[in-house]
């Protein structure tokens, strides 16, 4: 049965393929499930250990296990590894084989297909991580060879970009911990690292500086983040990789042409928060290294905001894996430079003091963006900070002892207040007796775009340019343009929006830490903020304004400051909802 059920899944139809693939996964799901007592022994599979764990293995089931030998787990792996690229994407280069097209009906769309193949391929790797090491590592080579003297490079650059997923399963499966990689055979350690070690150094030897090279070269990097975690010796070649492919991209993008090398570089720079997520304290060591690079570039222009805010996150992933102290020295460099920015009074009493302030602001691109950058990284700071669940201790689980211990909470003083000027004038444009006054292009800015009614509506989103950042609604920015030229009114809404978004995150995270929050702000100030326009904001805002900042207040609010925060937040707003749907009930009886 196993040996006809290959064959379907080598079959160059895609029909019985996919038939087969749903049969295969369905196998190893239940398999995998029922073996997670196994370990690894000399020959890279697993097999029972009948004295570990809460139960015992299935025996019946581990015998067809051990049925699925190297052999068929590697044809698995091989038909698996060409069919992740799409017909379209790569007409004529998998010999026979019908890959998968838009044309096909009632197998769902090819993301799923994709997935189910990826899940596949990470169950295999983890029963046999020797045999996924080999085959995955003898694939990429061979895309990278081929597209070394390819006439055609972008048509092999969709099958390089599509077996990076399958290099990220598999590494995942036989280094994270699931395969047990660390307590295995020492032979089998030897082996994968000897073949994972071979294939870093031909990713590193490449000298690609095309943008769409780089940002595949700098996604296989990320993907062997959990083999840096076991073998930190390779960390310090894959960050000095990633800053020559940074510093080997353009850094001025006036031409609209250039907008991939922007993408690029951007991509680059969250290579750095996947690897430090993904190798763990390996990449601790290297710090120093990566801070003064940053710091270098910085001095010599080189590094954008919003590259700086990347790394600067990859920063707070590294320093979270060092503990509290080294988290605090991090956010101490990263936000003292902005802090003698933003406390400055006389930009909030430019822009922030009167209702069309805004307007002058939004000519300023420049200084709009600049920020705007600032506002999103409060954000990251605020999500990378912070305790690991896992540290915390009996002691310092209070509420109490976490506030004092969380390292953003020394910074709230100085945050806070002008992001709730800056909301409070973002707020204020909705209202009639400023919007009347508003120039037609921020009055065009402030309606919905097709993204967000695309996301309002559950329906697929539209596709989006390279320079897009996505957002938690599942819209995104556009930021392919920031900071040239007049901000149209694409760019205001975008930022209307980022900031809106960031700015609401900044809040509600901020309030999650507890008295720091709470007794160092006016109570006054926040309410002023964010009701005193809330008769004029879009349901859309409201539903914003309580998932992502209200509902945080109501949960980590100290018991005996209640009255001074809840009854002034929720009352306005209360009311506000209950004289809207009367009116609407009102209105739909009369109908």
């Amino acid at each position: 049965m196993s040996f006809q059920m290959l064959g379907y899944f080598q079959h160059f139809k895609i029909a019985l393929h996919f038939q087969s693939l749903l049969f295969w996964l369905a196998l190893m799901r239940d398999l995998m499930s029922k073996t997670k007592v196994a370990h690894s022994t000399g020959d890279g599979s697993t097999v029972n250990n009948a004295d570990s764990g809460s139960g015992k293995v299935d025996s019946r089931k581990m015998r067809i296990l051990s049925f699925l030998n190297d052999d068929i787990s590697g044809a698995i792996l091989d038909i698996s590894f060409q069919r992740l690229v799409k017909r379209e994407k790569a007409p004529g280069t998998q010999g026979p084989l019908e890959l998968w097209s838009d044309d096909f009906e009632g197998k769902g769309d090819f993301s799923q297909y994709r997935s189910r193949l990826l899940e596949l391929v990470k169950f295999v790797a983890s029963n046999k991580p020797l045999v996924a090491g080999v085959k995955v590592s003898e694939r990429v080579m061979a895309i990278i060879n081929s597209l070394l003297i390819s006439t055609m490079p972008a048509q092999d650059l969709a099958v390089m970009e599509s077996m990076q997923s399958a290099l990220e399963n598999v590494v995942s499966a036989v280094f994270d911990g699931s395969n047990q990689f660390g307590g295995a055979n020492s032979e089998v350690q030897l082996s994968l690292s000897r073949i994972f070690e071979g294939l870093l150094r031909q990713l590193l030897s490449l000298k690609w500086t095309e943008p769409p090279l780089v940002v595949a070269l700098g996604h296989y990097l990320d993907a062997l983040g959990p083999f840096l975690k076991y073998y930190p010796d390779a960390v310090g070649g894959v960050i000095s990789k990633l800053f020559e492919l940074l510093t080997s991209l353009p850094f001025v993008f006036k031409d609209p042409s250039t907008n991939s090398a922007r993408h690029a570089r951007l991509q680059i720079c969250t290579s750095f928060i996947r690897i430090a997520k993904t190798s763990d304290k390996s990449i601790l060591p290297h710090m120093k290294d990566i801070a003064d690079t940053m710091a270098y570039l910085q001095r010599e222009g080189r590094l954008l905001r919003g590259e700086h805010n990347l790394l600067g996150e990859a920063f707070l992933v590294m320093a979270s894996a060092a503990g509290i102290q080294q988290q605090q020295e991090v956010l101490a460099w990263l936000l003292e430079p902005l802090s003698q920015q933003w406390m400055q009074l006389e930009w909030q009493n430019n822009y922030l003091s009167e209702p069309l302030g805004l307007v002058r602001l939004c000519s300023d691109t420049s200084f709009m963006w600049s920020l705007f950058h600032t506002v999103t990284f409060f954000e990251r700071a605020l999500k990378r900070s912070g305790i690991r669940k896992a540290n915390l201790n009996l002691q310092s689980s209070s509420a109490e002892n976490s506030a004092v211990m969380h390292p953003m909470a020394s910074h709230l003083s100085w945050m806070l207040p002008p992001l709730l000027k800056l909301l409070r004038a973002i707020h204020s444009i909705w209202s009639p007796s400023i919007s009347q006054l508003l120039p037609g292009e921020i009055k065009a800015a402030m309606t919905m775009s097709d993204a967000e009614q695309f996301s309002l509506l559950g329906e697929g989103n539209p596709k989006f340019s390279r320079g897009a950042v996505a957002f938690a609604d599942g819209s995104q920015l556009d930021t392919s343009k920031e900071g040239y030229g007049e901000p149209n009114e694409s760019d205001i809404r975008n930022w209307l929006k980022g900031v809106r978004d960031s700015g609401y995150n900044v809040l509600g995270l901020s309030a999650t830490i507890g008295d720091p929050f709470f007794k160092s702000l006016d109570s006054g100030s926040v309410v002023v903020a964010l009701m005193e326009n809330i008769q004029s904001m879009e349901f859309r805002h409201i539903r914003q304004l309580v998932h992502s900042v209200l509902i945080h207040m109501v949960k980590f609010c100290p018991l005996d400051m209640w009255e001074f925060w809840l009854e002034k937040l929720l009352n306005p707003l209360f009311i506000h909802c209950q004289q809207v749907l009367s009116s609407s009930w009102s209105s739909l009886m009369h109908e």
